[in-house]
């Protein structure tokens, strides 16, 4: 049942408009009490308008109605309805109020064979991502990529060494060698689990040429082949059954094509909403998502000839902001960035990405470009051309103008230390194929996860460290950072940087590599040595006094363990006076990477001849705000390695205000450091 003011919504010819058109809007109940009465006497509608508007249970009069036009009104628009409750609001002043709006917003769609499609851009949300409507739409989203987008590459290329042919209803998948074939074919993103699964080794890899049969693969793996089948392709390459999994040297030739694989594959399916290869594609999105909650309007235009069922939906599905748990795992993260064309399965729907657009399934037509995409910079975009040495970064955000190369590539590798690997000794691996791209595009060199030509930034990292993590990777690199939500880099890119020209540490050598593949894992000991000011740590106690600050950052979809407190050397007496008059410290700060306390600090400063090494000052500004530029002086906390003379370890990062007397030139001296 609806009430009277509730059927005016029906008529399209009155209530629908246009975002951006100026037409009045369309009176509804004349006050808050009037909805409420007729939501408890007989309208499920206002009932509903009701019980989400902000008034909550505030009495009737709490919804202000002076005159006539003071009255609730509502409108119509492609995606939703929304009512405009006059009422009391809370002022900035506590105590006090205005008198304001209360906007209640539902979401509409209609089914795409509804006469009502041609008004109403969004579609219902399919309750089965394996139906015929959902494949209908990403058979769609393919052929109009194709047919039409420029910037998307269309071309033939050489088949991975080994794919999944997928076989037919009446013919079982295998593995086929493909032996330099050309053709198109698409690759399998998921999480493994924790489960045993399928895989390819040198004992069975005859018979999977033989036949695989579908039920003995996992749930995931037999969704990704009838995918596969559906959207009209033969072959699927997925990493356990390509690839023989007890061949050291099959997996270091396959690691090596990594990129190639992704990029030249026609499409990537990813299992985003599954955390492992047993729990399947579909049955974990039909798994996690919300039970629907809608109700139908009949709703009709005599002007536009239409008439149709208009279903309102009371949960907002845009495409959910929180991590799937595909996007948790490291070794994703290149296959992500890698991937051309991504057909997303989450719990929230299809979403489709390409170079040229982005669409989700609820707004299958209405596809965003990419230019208008929140972060426009990918892999696929950086220019071939070789990039300057110690680059700084722009006023503006970095990945928005030509700087966005270099700012590119910090923010996979924050992102990259925030995600999870079942063995750590795949640091460099799972990267292996963003750096190698990076490199052929950029022609920087790599060494154990920097960039010589950007080594001052490159060396600033913040993170935790095990002592077991220093057998994959240097001291001096972000990959022996443990993985934890506070592991990022030691500054804001997005802010930053220009380097200071003075002062700043040089690069006299790094150590060859004897393995084939330098972007797969380095030769340790890796020995950086830098021509450096230095000072010695034994003096600073003088200085002033420790302060233990709990590192409590969060990273809002993420895991949230606390990393190692921060160490502050408070002056004494204080530095300065702030703006608003209150004392300011102007501190040094040691982040350290391995669970330190102050004493503990103390110690390591006054009694183990540690040393801070000066790499870089860097300037950094929100914004186009350059007058409020701040300059800090980046350094690495370092100690003596026993038994290796004028070798060091880092054990943390440093950071000096310009402003603290610390940071002055004159406490440094200039020497030749090697860090291993």
């Amino acid at each position: 049942m609806f009430c009277e003011q509730c059927q005016k919504l029906f008529d399209l010819g009155t209530s629908f408009r246009q975002y951006g058109d100026d037409a009045p809007r369309i009176r509804h109940h004349e006050s808050l009490k009037a909805l409420r009465h007729s939501g408890r006497s007989e309208c499920e509608l206002c009932e509903r308008i009701a019980r989400r508007s902000r008034a909550g249970n505030e009495p009737d009069d709490a919804c202000f109605v002076s005159t006539a036009n003071d009255s609730i009104t509502f409108e119509v628009l492609p995606d939703s309805f929304i009512f405009y409750i006059p009422m009391r609001l809370e002022s900035d002043r506590p105590g006090e109020f205005v008198y304001g709006e209360d906007e209640v917003k539902f979401y509409v769609n209609v089914d795409e064979c509804d006469s009502l499609s041609s008004l109403f851009t969004w579609r219902p949300l399919s309750d089965d991502s394996s139906s015929d409507s959902c494949f209908a739409v990403a058979s769609k989203w393919i052929n109009n990529c194709l047919d039409t987008h420029k910037d998307c590459p269309n071309h033939l290329s050489p088949l991975p060494t080994r794919v999944i042919d997928v076989g037919s209803q009446t013919r079982e998948p295998f593995l086929y060698i493909s032996n330099g074939q050309k053709g198109p074919w698409l690759t399998l993103s998921h999480c493994w689990g924790t489960e045993r699964i399928l895989r390819t080794i040198g004992d069975n890899i005859d018979q999977h040429c033989q036949k695989i049969p579908l039920s003995d693969l996992p749930l995931s793996f037999q969704d990704a082949i009838i995918i596969t089948r559906r959207l009209g392709y033969q072959y699927v390459w997925i990493d356990s059954l390509c690839i023989i999994q007890d061949s050291d040297d099959d997996w270091r030739r396959e690691a090596q094509k990594m990129a190639g694989i992704y990029q030249n594959a026609l499409l990537t399916i990813s299992a985003e909403a599954s955390d492992g290869a047993h729990k399947g594609i579909f049955r974990s999105i039909k798994r996690s998502r919300v039970k629907s909650d809608s109700f139908t309007l009949p709703c009709y235009s005599t002007c536009r000839q239409l008439r149709g069922n208009l279903r309102v939906d009371l949960r907002n599905r845009v495409p959910s902001s929180e991590a799937m748990p595909l996007q948790t795992r490291a070794w994703v993260l290149q296959e992500r960035s890698l991937s051309l064309r991504k057909l997303q399965y989450q719990a929230t729907g299809l979403v489709w990405t390409c170079p040229a657009a982005s669409a989700i399934e609820i707004t299958p037509w209405n596809t965003t470009p990419a230019r208008f995409q929140t972060r426009s910079m990918e892999l696929h975009r950086i220019p071939h051309y070789h990039l300057p040495a110690l680059l700084d970064l722009g006023v503006e955000d970095p990945v928005e103008n030509d700087d966005g190369t270099l700012s590119w590539w910090y923010h996979q590798v924050s992102d990259y230390m925030k995600r999870s690997l079942t063995y750590r000794k795949d640091r460099f691996p799972a990267i292996a194929g963003i750096a190698r791209e990076f490199s052929k595009r950029t022609g920087y060199h790599y060494a154990s996860g920097i960039w010589l030509e950007d080594f001052q930034r490159g060396l600033l990292w913040e993170g935790s460290v095990k002592e077991e993590d220093y057998q994959y990777s240097p001291t001096w690199s972000w990959a022996c950072a443990d993985w934890n939500a506070s592991a990022r880099m030691a500054y804001p890119i997005a802010m930053l940087m220009k380097h200071g020209r003075e002062f700043g540490a040089g690069l006299v050598g790094i150590s060859k590599d004897i393995t084939e593949d330098v972007f797969l894992s380095p030769t340790l000991p890796k020995v950086l040595t830098l021509r450096a000011w230095c000072r010695d740590t034994s003096s600073l106690r003088s200085h002033g006094n420790f302060d233990l600050t709990l590192n409590t950052r969060k990273t809002w979809n993420r895991p949230e363990p606390t990393g190692n407190p921060t160490i502050r050397l408070l002056s004494k007496p204080p530095i300065t006076k702030n703006w608003s008059g209150d004392v300011d410290q102007q501190p040094l700060i040691i982040y350290p990477d391995l669970p330190l306390n102050a004493k503990t600090t103390q110690e390591i400063l006054e009694k183990r001849n540690a040393i801070i090494l000066r790499v870089a000052e860097f300037s950094a500004w929100p914004g186009m705000n350059s007058h409020m530029a701040v300059s800090r002086v980046y350094g690495l906390l370092l100690v003596p390695i026993d038994g290796d003379e004028g070798a060091y370890r880092r054990i943390g990062l440093v950071t000096i205000s310009k402003q603290n007397p610390l940071a002055d030139i004159r406490h440094f001296g200039l020497r030749t450091v090697k860090i291993v």
